[in-house]
């Protein structure tokens, strides 16, 4: 539901300040949960999380596809897929670790411990993206001129030259054949 406005913020402000948004609200929301009280607030801090971290996946393809020849970008975007599965295995048993801790640290339990701990890194990760994406090759300086001509060449010409209207969304959602 908030993928698409989300992509729509990567095009217009640039993947640099758009990453930094998503990965920032999204490590807000998730500490936020580990200091929730009541079951509402709870509720409004998991949705709120939701809403940031929707346009997360989309944004990460659109960079994919300013930045990687289209014969390439199946292969990267595998490898980005892969991860998910590959931090699961790693995270989930140390999640279970900090949540098996009998008393939190700081007065906290260890569920809102878990909160705050995964919270924190897209904060601080976000802080950096400004200073480490570029939003554009010819933004990058491990390129040099030719190389930057060449993918952005590339890439303009793999571009659809047709714009999506606000009415193709809705009969894109419309269509029973994308349920």
């Amino acid at each position: 539901m908030f993928e698409i406005p989300s992509n729509a913020g990567t095009i217009k402000f640039g993947p640099r300040i758009w990453f930094a948004r998503i990965l920032i609200s999204w490590g807000i929301f998730a500490t936020l949960l580990g200091f929730a009280r009541t079951p509402m607030e709870l509720y409004i801090y998991r949705f709120m999380l939701g809403v940031c971290e929707a346009g997360f996946f989309p944004s990460v393809v659109y960079y994919f596809t300013v930045f990687f020849p289209e014969k390439y970008r199946t292969k990267i975007l595998g490898m980005f897929i892969i991860v998910q599965p590959l931090s699961n295995a790693i995270g989930s048993p140390i999640s279970g670790f900090i949540l098996n801790i009998d008393q939190g640290w700081f007065g906290l339990e260890s569920w809102q411990l878990l909160f705050i701990i995964e919270g924190v890194p897209p904060i601080i990760i976000g802080l950096l993206i400004p200073f480490i994406i570029k939003n554009s090759p010819k933004e990058v300086g491990y390129l040099d001129v030719e190389e930057k001509a060449w993918l952005m060449n590339n890439n303009q010409r793999t571009k659809s030259g047709s714009k999506i209207t606000l009415g193709d969304f809705f009969n894109g959602i419309k269509n029973k054949k994308n349920t």
